[in-house]
């Protein structure tokens, strides 16, 4: 609830004046989500149409696989569609891209879709 609405918070998406978030609220979030860069191997494991339903789908997510992304960090990106944004979930990054397909490899076992994405 408000550690994900914190997370969302602080997350580097573009605000409505197309100025990126972040500067000084970026510090704290470094404790809670690890800072993505060029390069790095990323899950994403659905797309949404606003931030609360990425937040809502993170914890679903997470209690659904708590093994397998129990320990791991939300992360967004956004998209935009035909008009519309989406807000892809995604978690990372991985050391590796190897890493990154043997968990999705071991979620697809459990019937949840996800694809590895290198950013």
């Amino acid at each position: 609830g408000d550690q994900i609405a914190a997370l969302l918070k602080q997350e580097p998406l573009e605000t409505a004046n197309g100025q990126a978030a972040g500067g000084e609220t970026s510090a704290p979030a470094a404790t809670q989500t690890a800072a993505l860069t060029e390069g790095d191997v990323v899950l994403q494991l659905s797309s949404v149409k606003s931030e609360a339903a990425a937040a809502q789908e993170w914890q679903r997510l997470k209690a659904a696989h708590p093994g397998l992304l129990g320990d791991l960090p939300l992360t967004l990106e956004t998209a935009l569609v035909k008009g519309t944004t989406y807000y892809r979930v995604q978690t990372g990054p991985f050391p590796s891209r190897s890493a990154a397909a043997d968990v999705c490899s071991q979620l697809k076992a459990r019937n949840q879709d996800c694809l590895v994405k290198q950013r």
